[in-house]
């Protein structure tokens, strides 16, 4: 007699609507987790920022890679089909772009005739460079230009010894030159005052007043200090990261430490256009850049376009150089070229109401 054989169910496979359901919970577990963990890490850079250790490591680290998670679930969103999910991880790609990387667009920004460009640039201390500095700042016709470590100022024995900034002047005679501290400002305008404010240790901000073709304009030059203790033991930039990471928060507290004085010197004429330029050695977050921004216009904020990256110059993953304003306007704005520095120079058209 024939029998009939029991049935066999076949086996599950992969595309099962149960694995299929496993596959998309996964999906949807890690799209909210980046989604919701973005405006966490957000209001902890931005609120707390330089307070505690951890806060101002994130605060003061590249953001890139906190876009790796949300990209990866929108590519797998999109692969799969699920619309939802693309908008949510979309937006948190948005969020990602504008809140953490800081990125600008003004496609409609434009210099126009009544215009001071403006030039700032950290020199590093590069004498040797001084020409091929001097051809990079001359290339951008400036009519202002703002140094940073331009001149050695420690260790005091020999400070002095080192003046990039008096040796790319030679390439601009005939213009007016001010320095204070490791700045320097040199303009082809006639410079009708001159001071410095005291900032930390040796450093200065140098003030001067440029009377323009517009009017007068208050130009300072900064350079906020980052010292702490160990920091000159590493000459390589991974040296420098690595000995950061132990003193994050000693170091932020240090750029604190100097919102007073830099505060001081914003005081000492409040009715004269002003434009600040530097190296302020923290990014467009933290307790620090909100204090500024709530003082001053940030020029990349108004007109430029792209993240604005300034250091290290070779890869550049940081915005640390900055042009303020108040009472002026920047028209148009943009980060210079891979140059002879550590960083990148940034230059400003500015309209002086």
């Amino acid at each position: 007699m024939k029998t009939t054989p029991d049935f066999q169910p076949k086996p599950t496979t992969a595309s099962s609507p149960q694995k299929r359901r496993s596959r998309f919970g996964n999906l949807r577990g890690w799209s909210l987790f980046a989604g919701l963990s973005l405006p966490v890490l957000w209001l902890i850079e931005n609120l707390i920022g330089e307070h505690t250790e951890i806060s101002a490591l994130l605060a003061y680290f590249p953001q890139h890679p906190w876009g790796i998670i949300p990209l990866l679930c929108f590519i797998l969103s999109l692969i799969h089909k699920q619309a939802r999910l693309v908008l949510w991880n979309g937006a948190a790609l948005l969020f990602w772009a504008w809140a953490l990387l800081c990125v600008k667009w003004h496609p409609f920004a434009a210099t126009t005739k009544s215009t001071v460009r403006v030039v700032t640039y950290n020199v590093a201390l590069r004498e040797y460079f001084s020409s091929q500095l001097a051809d990079e700042i001359a290339k951008q016709n400036p009519d202002i230009v703002c140094l940073q470590e331009s001149v050695r100022t420690y260790p005091l024995e020999e400070a002095g010894r080192n003046n990039v900034g008096k040796a790319i002047s030679r390439r601009f005679p005939g213009w007016n030159i001010r320095t204070g501290g490791d700045t320097c400002i040199m303009t082809r305008f006639p410079i009708s005052s001159s001071r410095d404010h005291p900032l930390r240790l040796t450093r200065r901000t140098l003030d001067v007043t440029v009377e323009t073709p517009q009017g007068p304009l208050r130009v300072l030059s900064t350079h906020i200090s980052t010292a702490f203790g160990g920091q000159g033991k590493f000459a390589t930039l991974f040296g420098q990261l690595v000995e950061l990471i132990p003193n994050a928060q000693k170091a932020a507290q240090a750029r604190l430490d100097q919102i007073k004085p830099l505060d001081d010197a914003l005081d000492a004429d409040l009715s004269t256009p002003l434009v600040l330029c530097g190296d302020f050695n923290t990014p467009p977050r933290g307790i620090f850049y909100r204090h500024l921004d709530s003082r001053l216009d940030d020029g990349f904020a108004q007109a430029g376009n792209g993240m604005g990256l300034t250091f290290p110059s070779r890869a550049p993953l940081l915005r640390i150089d900055y042009v303020w304003t108040r009472g002026a306007h920047v028209k148009s704005i943009k980060v210079g070229e891979r140059g002879a520095s550590d960083h990148r120079m940034v230059i400003a058209d500015i309209a002086v109401k």
